[in-house]
């Protein structure tokens, strides 16, 4: 028996066959020609004509039929049933899937009738329904397929979207055949109920996309805060990474949503991880250099949830700069996630878990070194092998690293990746053992990325002294999960962490009045939204992290205006001297080329973004001092004569602190009119002391 019984049949079945093949063969490049093409602003125009030139290649196959206007409504209902879709589908990348998968049920459907009919049965609505079930069979299969690639997500709605699509295209071409046979009110009927079943049943998958938890169900009511130290985004399995470094985070990932284009604040941990725990920026809460400490007084969403009921702590060898934070008991700091865990189980708490496995020296277990050697990796020198796995800083210039080499630090750069994943696997394991899953809101970021050779140096700014803010130390990943909203989303654009604690309030429910820099992320962790709508995300920070060495070296500062293809960095002096670099990351994901003379309209724009956030920094800045020397003042006033003596040297200790987070920054919100309204306010707080006030050099410094 032949296995095609007509050339035509032969023909439609190649076609689909084509339209299969390119489907699967997309899967993994996608994402790389997507990317390719929103970088270049490319992506919308690129759909757009698709669908124009696919519309109208439709039109033209329908309108040879000779309709009549009876069909020529039906095909304009069956147009707007495809276009329900198409706005359900927010995501113009799957907006081309859905094409491919309408195109591949039009040539099922049709060789499944020229099948029928050289069979001589009787054609009916069999094809019909065969090709709407092989299409979502096949768009099944595409998922499933998806779940294995690490730059894809499995997202069961999409069968749903395929099966839609399927139908739509099978509508039409039954509208084609029945305006051939003059059957219009056949047709019309026809037409008219499949387009109605596609777009009930995109409206019903669309229905199932991820909402608020449904009533029935108890709201989260605890909070998992993970932050990874020098994690890089790209070194991780579920940002495209195909070493197997992070099997639990990737785990993680595909309960929740993954932000694909994270980029973090600073280039050390201390005002990144400030930053993530305050929704502020380093120029606003201050904490960005060493030996700084926030206010007791200063506002922090953490200090707020503490107030309305939740145990907050947190696991964190090093606690100075996270003193004032609102993170509890210091003293509790160093007690293992897992015991804090089982200890607030039957409560409401946040906890903040950081991991440090990566940061220099890279030092894995032996066999985690073993697994990850690659035995074509160029060997390190003993000198650098000693340096990488024993020193917590390499001064940038007292060695030079062969390039040739960095596959050898990859390797052990990547088995510290894997250990952290083994601990955050654990701590997963420990909520789930305990009861705590289904009520806990998982979030994963890092304070920023790692240096691997990319411009010569090894590690960041605390451990080479020679920060920058390249995108090696800018792509972070952000990973949130929360209980009872469907996991596996990848969201595009521009997050920040920054967004962490607004996406916390959201998704407790809490409604606050806290200055939040960030926004919620919820929207986009729900489905609502597809990408994050920031035009331009912002970093700061020294150039010596936790290792500055006087109040000189930490008044230089990189400051970093990053839109999705452009990023401007801009390196000030003590003095306020300013030289600026501009990179195009899409022609130049490197780094290697300044186009700063060549783009003056982009520096330009990305110069005014960055004025803007100073602008705005500064005002906020100054708010928050005041409101703290308000509180202050207040407090004293409502001290007794005996206790303001007592506790005058503390107070002048607090305030001089104060003024030296801000004055030691460049620019800072103290400076002129403002810096005297300060110095007025302090010495109106030491006059209130009385002759307490006079016996202490705090406070004789603040007079």
């Amino acid at each position: 028996m032949p296995l095609f019984r007509s050339v035509q049949e032969k023909r439609l079945w190649i076609a689909a066959a084509a339209c299969l093949l390119l489907i699967w063969a997309s899967i993994y490049p996608a994402r790389a020609i997507v990317d390719f093409l929103r970088g270049r602003n490319l992506l919308r125009a690129t759909v757009a004509i698709v669908f124009l030139a696919a519309g109208c290649g439709l039109a033209a196959f329908l309108l040879r039929a000779r309709p009549r206007w009876r069909e020529i409504a039906a095909l304009v209902f069956g147009g707007l049933a495809y276009a329900v879709v198409l706005a359900i589908m927010n995501q113009p990348e799957e907006r081309l899937h859905f094409l491919e998968y309408g195109a591949l049920a039009g040539f099922t459907e049709a060789a499944l009738r020229a099948r029928r009919a050289a069979l001589g049965g009787p054609l009916g609505v069999l094809p019909s329904l065969l090709a709407i079930l092989i299409t979502a069979a096949l768009g099944w299969l595409d998922e499933i397929i998806q779940y294995f690639v690490p730059v894809r997500v499995y997202d069961w709605r999409d069968v749903g979207f395929n099966a839609a699509a399927g139908a739509l295209l099978v509508g039409l071409a039954a509208l084609r055949r029945r305006a051939r046979a003059r059957d219009h009110r056949g047709a019309s009927r026809r037409a008219v109920l499949v387009g109605a079943f596609a777009a009930a049943a995109a409206a019903a998958v669309h229905g199932a996309a991820p909402q608020p938890p449904p009533a029935v169900l108890p709201p989260p009511t605890n909070v998992l805060l993970i932050t990874l130290d020098a994690q890089r985004a790209d070194h991780l399995g579920c940002y495209g990474y195909p070493r197997p470094t992070s099997p639990r985070i990737d785990e993680l990932a595909r309960s929740g949503a993954v932000f694909r284009d994270a980029v973090g604040h600073a280039n050390w941990t201390g005002p990144g991880v400030v930053t993530l725990l305050t929704g502020l920026t380093p120029a606003v809460h201050g904490m960005d250099t060493r030996h700084k400490q926030m206010d007791r007084d200063f506002p922090t969403p953490l200090k707020e949830l503490a107030r309305r009921g939740w145990q907050v702590g947190g696991f964190q060898g090093r606690v100075e700069p996270y003193l004032n934070l609102g993170l509890g008991d210091r003293d509790r700091m160093g007690i293992p996630i897992a015991d804090q865990l089982r200890e607030l189980a039957e409560g409401k708490f946040v906890l903040w878990h950081h991991l440090r496995h990566v940061h220099l020296p890279y030092n894995p277990p032996p066999e985690l070194r073993e697994q990850f050697r690659r035995p074509d990796s160029p060997a390190l020198s003993s000198e650098h092998l000693a340096l990488i796995t024993g020193q917590v800083m390499i001064p940038a210039g007292t060695t030079v690293w062969d390039p040739k080499t960095r596959p050898a630090l990859e390797d052990l750069y990547d088995a510290c990746v894997r250990q952290n994943d083994d601990e955050v696997g654990a701590t997963v394991d420990a909520l789930k053992a305990l009861g705590l899953w289904e009520r806990t809101i998982v979030v994963l970021t890092a304070d920023h990325g790692e240096e691997l050779i990319e411009h010569g140096q090894v590690g960041h700014a605390s451990t080479n002294q020679a920060g920058t803010l390249y995108e090696e130390i800018l792509r972070i990943p952000l990973l949130v999960r929360v209980p009872g909203i469907a996991g596996g989303r990848v969201v595009e654009g521009l997050a920040q962490p920054i967004d962490v604690m607004p996406t916390v309030f959201g998704a407790l429910g809490i409604e606050t009045d806290f200055p939040f820099q960030g926004r919620s992320l919820m929207p986009e962790v729900y489905g609502a939204i597809a990408r994050v709508e920031r035009p331009v995300a912002f970093a700061e920070a020294t150039t010596c992290g936790w290792q500055c060495g006087s109040n000189r070296a930490k008044t230089l500062r990189l400051r970093a205006a990053r839109g999705e293809r452009w990023k401007l960095v801009e390196r000030r002096g003590p003095a306020g001297e300013r030289t600026e670099t501009l990179f195009d990351l899409a022609a130049d994901p490197g780094e290697t080329r300044d186009v700063l003379a060549a783009q003056p309209r982009e520096a330009t724009a990305l110069r005014a973004a960055l004025a803007e956030r100073q602008r705005q920094d500064e005002a906020l800045a100054r708010r928050l001092i005041f409101q703290v020397l308000d509180d202050r003042r207040a407090e004293v006033r409502a001290l007794p004569a005996p206790a303001r003596s007592e506790r005058a040297a503390e107070i002048c200790d607090e305030l001089a602190m104060l003024r030296y987070v801000f004055e030691v920054q460049n620019p800072s919100p103290l400076d002129g009119a403002t810096g005297e309204s300060f110095r007025r306010a302090t010495r109106g707080i030491v006059d209130l002391l009385g002759g307490a006030g006079d016996r202490y050099w705090a406070c004789r410094g603040l007079r």
